[in-house]
């Protein structure tokens, strides 16, 4: 009978530890920043019809470490996200923030582009989603834009259908040139600046 405990004690632990591994998950690669449209100390310049300026002063990129992770017998997918992250500071107040934050996942093409414009945060995967912009009420995809002169094809616009406190209603942009254009609730449009 202890024989039986001892191997059934045995099979027991085998099982927990073969069910839970460590994974080595990488840092974030940066050849994969020319997937985000912005440089370092880049100025993002919008005027709008009242010639009113916005700038928008893009600090330095910080990237993700590598970082081991525990994942389960039980997960299907155990996928490694790692991040790139671009602060700025407004022309309209001083406090640096996080502007962009691209995060990507090793276990699919997932590329998530997280956004801060003024007082709207949003999150849009350019890949995945757009091909299904009508499925989601708050995604329009339009053919171009033209802002001053200048024709931008692909263009999203993002609507604010939930933050009611944020003044942004709503954002246009492209994978190539991120943010477009901003329309606040007041209707004032920011354009950008070529």
């Amino acid at each position: 009978m202890r024989v039986v405990r001892v191997i059934a004690l045995s099979i027991l632990v085998l099982i927990q530890f073969s069910c839970q591994r460590d994974k080595e998950c990488p840092a974030f690669n940066s050849s994969d920043i020319q997937h985000v449209a912005y440089n370092a100390f880049d100025t993002i310049k919008f005027i709008n019809t009242q010639n009113d300026s916005l700038f928008i002063y893009l600090q330095d990129f910080q990237f993700s470490k590598s970082f081991k992770q525990d994942c389960d017998f039980a997960d299907f997918v155990c996928p490694c996200i790692n991040y790139v992250e671009l602060t700025a500071k407004n022309s309209e107040d001083d406090i640096p923030y996080v502007f962009l934050k691209m995060e990507q996942s090793d276990a699919s093409d997932m590329r998530y582009f997280e956004y801060k414009i003024l007082d709207f945060d949003f999150k849009i995967d350019f890949d995945n989603e757009i091909a299904f912009a009508d499925d989601f009420p708050y995604m329009e995809l339009i053919d171009n834009l033209i802002i001053n002169q200048k024709t931008y094809i692909n263009v999203v616009i993002y609507t604010n259908t939930e933050n009611q406190v944020s003044n942004v209603l709503k954002v246009f942009l492209n994978k190539e040139n991120g943010i477009l254009r901003i329309q606040t609730k007041e209707n004032i449009i920011w354009d950008l600046i070529n």
